[in-house]
């Protein structure tokens, strides 16, 4: 098992942004990870390195829980911040694609206000044929 602890993530509906371009004179709509999207990244490959030093990717199917320690009390959808997390760690090199993950969990831990952060934990299922379920 991997056991990683990530700095707060950033809310999916701050991460992805689009805006309208034009090329070659027709309109089309284009979408970008914002600026807290890009820092986030860049937060969880420091963190990858610093608890995993140099590493593999994992090639596996996987089963991941991730236990989310907010920073207040205020109400937020537990589920706008896995995606971010997911292609952070994606970005990070921890695995090949977010698509191996076959078990998600997530946890809504207590808030803390010094600390505020999600703990990730990865299980390598293996070669795991999904014919097999």
């Amino acid at each position: 098992m991997i056991k990683l602890t990530l700095p707060w993530p950033v809310s999916i509906n701050a991460y992805w942004k689009s805006r309208v371009i034009k090329v070659r004179g027709a309109v089309m709509a284009s979408t970008y990870v914002t600026a807290a999207g890009v820092k986030f990244q860049k937060d969880v490959l420091a963190a990858v390195i610093q608890q995993l030093g140099q590493h593999s990717p994992l090639h596996g199917r996987l089963c991941v829980s991730m236990l989310f320690h907010g920073p207040s009390a205020r109400k937020y959808d537990i589920s706008n911040f896995v995606k971010t997390t997911e292609d952070a760690l994606t970005k990070a090199g921890v695995w090949v694609d977010d698509e191996q993950v076959d078990a998600l969990f997530l946890w809504r831990k207590p808030i803390d206000r010094q600390n505020p952060r999600v703990e990730i934990h990865i299980n390598d299922l293996g070669p795991v044929s999904r014919k097999e379920w």
